[in-house]
C-alpha cells in the first residue's frame, strides 16, 4: 500500500495537533493526518471517496483488514484482485478466509479500489475485502491503515489521528494530559503480528490474566464464555441476562450481559462494570469495544509498542440493553434512547424473495432487530407479511410488504433500509419492500 508516501502531502504542523510535543528534544511530527469521526451509537463513522463516490466507513480496529460492502463494490464496479497461485504462474483471484467470534472461517474475495480519497489524500490501488454482511455501512478501515501510524483515539472529541513521529521511542506521548492528571501506559503484545496485526494487550478480570484485542469495531467490550467463567461468572449464573446475538463478519452467537467485580487495564481498576459474554472460541479472550474508547482519551503508540490512555468521563463500560429496558426508553416521556438508526433510508437494492416467514420466524426478527438498534419497531409495521430477500449484492435481509402487496417466493423485489421514525420517539420503521417485480420471465 501507499500510505506512507501520501502523508507528507496531507502533513500538519506538529504545533497544531498537539498542545506539547514530548519533552525529549529530538522527538518531533514528521506527518499526521486528522480525521473527523462521526459517532452512530457505538460506531466511529469516517467519510471516504471511491472512484469519486462518497462512502460511509467505520474505523474498526479489530480488523486485520480493510473491508468493503460488496453492494458498495459492484457498484463502483470494483474488479477482483488478481494473484499469483500457488506454485504457479497461474492468475487467480484472491480471496481471504476470516474468523471472528463465532470463530467460523467465511471466505470472502478480494478487490481493488484504483482510487481512494481520504481526509486530503488520494490513494491508489487500494485492496479491499468484499463481504455481505455489513450492513447499514458501506466498509471498514482496519489495521492495514492504522498499523502504519500511531493512532490517537479522541471519540468523544469526534477525531481520530494518525501521526508520525520520529525520534520519540523514549518519549512519554500522554501530551493531551494535564500536570498531574492520572494517565496508564500499557505495553502492545506485539506476538503473530503478520497473520494477526491486531492492538493487543494485557488486562485482568476478577485478578485473571487474559488476552484482550482493543477493538473500536466492538460496540461493547465483549468477553468469551469461557473466559467469562475461568474469571467466576457463568452464563446460568443469577444475574446474567440474554441479550440479542453478538454478530461479526463471520457470523453471530448467543450473548448475555454480567456483572464483574473488578476489569484493571493498566493502572484502571473498573468495579461492578456490565461486560457483554459471548458464546465464542475464537482465539482471544477480551474484545476491549467502542465504550472503552468513548470514556478514554486513547494513543496507541505502534512506533513504541506501548498504549497510552487517560480517563475523560462517563461510563467505561456499557451493557446492550434488554427488552425490557427499550420497551422503557420508548415510553412517552422516557429518556435515555440510544436508537441505532438512521434519520432517512437507504436502498439496499435488488434481489429474490426465498422465503415467507412465519409467526414465529417474524417473532425472532422483531426482537432481535429491537436489541440490535435499541429501539422498537414502529407498530404499524410489526403485522406486515414479512420476507427473506436474498439481495443480488450477496446478502440476506428480511423486508416487510406493504398491505396489498401479494408477494410470493421467488418473486424479484426492491428492497429499502431501516430508518428512524421521527413521530415515534425511540421507533424505527423496519426494512420494506417497495417494489414486486414478480417472477423472473424464463430465457428463451
Amino acid at each position: 500500500m501507499v500510505y506512507h508516501r501520501a502523508i507528507a502531502a496531507a502533513c500538519v504542523a506538529g504545533g497544531l495537533l498537539f498542545a506539547a510535543l514530548p519533552a525529549a528534544a529530538a522527538c518531533s511530527i514528521k506527518g499526521a493526518l486528522s480525521i473527523p469521526v462521526t459517532m452512530e451509537g457505538q460506531r466511529a463513522f469516517v467519510s471516504l471517496k471511491i472512484n469519486g463516490h462518497e462512502g460511509r466507513f467505520f474505523i474498526d480496529s479489530g480488523s486485520a483488514v480493510n473491508a468493503i460492502n460488496s453492494k458498495f463494490a459492484t457498484e463502483q464496479k470494483l474488479k477482483p484482485l488478481v494473484v499469483a497461485g500457488d506454485q504457479s504462474h497461474v492468475s487467480d483471484t484472491g480471496s481471504l478466509d476470516v474468523t471472528g467470534v463465532a470463530d467460523q472461517q467465511v471466505r470472502n474475495g478480494w478487490v481493488v479500489a484504483p482510487q481512494v480519497d481520504f481526509v486530503g489524500a488520494t490513494f491508489k490501488n487500494i485492496a479491499f475485502l468484499a463481504t455481505g454482511r455489513l450492513s447499514g455501512e458501506d466498509g471498514t478501515i482496519g489495521q492495514p491503515v492504522l498499523k502504519q501510524f500511531d493512532v490517537e483515539y479522541d471519540l468523544k472529541g469526534g477525531a481520530i489521528h494518525l501521526v508520525k513521529l520520529e525520534g520519540c521511542r523514549a518519549s512519554e506521548l500522554n501530551y493531551w494530559a494535564k500536570d498531574g492528571e492520572a494517565y496508564s501506559k500499557i505495553p502492545l503484545d506485539t506476538s503473530d503480528q503478520r497473520d494477526n496485526p491486531m492492538t493487543k494487550s494485557t488486562v485482568f478480570v476478577n485478578g485473571v490474566r487474559m488476552r484482550a484485542t482493543f477493538d473500536t469495531g466492538a460496540p461493547y467490550t465483549f468477553i468469551t464464555e469461557k473466559a467469562a467463567a475461568r474469571a467466576g461468572v457463568k452464563t446460568t449464573d443469577p444475574g446474567v441476562t440474554p441479550v440479542s446475538k453478538a454478530q461479526g463478519l463471520d457470523g453471530a452467537v448467543n450473548a448475555w450481559v454480567g456483572t464483574f467485580k473488578s476489569v484493571k487495564v493498566g493502572d484502571e481498576d473498573i468495579q461492578n462494570g456490565p461486560l457483554e459474554i459471548g458464546a465464542s472460541s475464537a482465539d482471544f479472550d477480551m474484545l476491549i469495544g467502542a465504550d472503552f474508547f468513548l470514556s478514554h482519551h486513547v494513543y496507541v503508540a505502534n512506533s513504541q509498542d506501548k498504549i497510552y490512555f487517560s480517563y475523560a468521563g462517563g461510563p467505561v463500560f456499557r451493557a446492550r440493553p434488554t427488552a425490557v429496558e427499550i420497551e422503557a426508553a420508548a415510553q412517552p416521556g422516557a429518556t435515555g434512547c440510544a436508537l441505532q438508526a438512521p434519520t432517512s433510508p437507504t436502498m439496499l437494492g435488488p434481489g429474490t424473495v426465498t422465503t415467507l416467514m412465519t409467526p414465529a420466524m417474524i417473532k425472532s426478527n422483531i426482537e432481535g432487530g429491537q436489541a440490535q438498534l435499541h429501539g422498537l419497531m414502529d407498530p404499524a409495521y410489526v403485522d406486515r407479511t414479512a420476507v427473506l430477500v436474498h439481495l443480488d449484492s450477496g446478502r440476506d435481509q428480511v423486508g416487510r410488504a406493504p398491505p396489498g402487496l401479494d408477494v410470493h417466493v421467488g418473486d424479484r423485489v426492491i428492497l429499502q433500509g431501516v430508518y428512524r421514525n421521527e413521530a415515534l420517539p425511540c421507533h424505527y420503521v423496519p426494512n420494506l419492500v417497495t417494489a414486486d417485480q414478480g417472477q423472473p420471465k424464463p430465457m428463451p
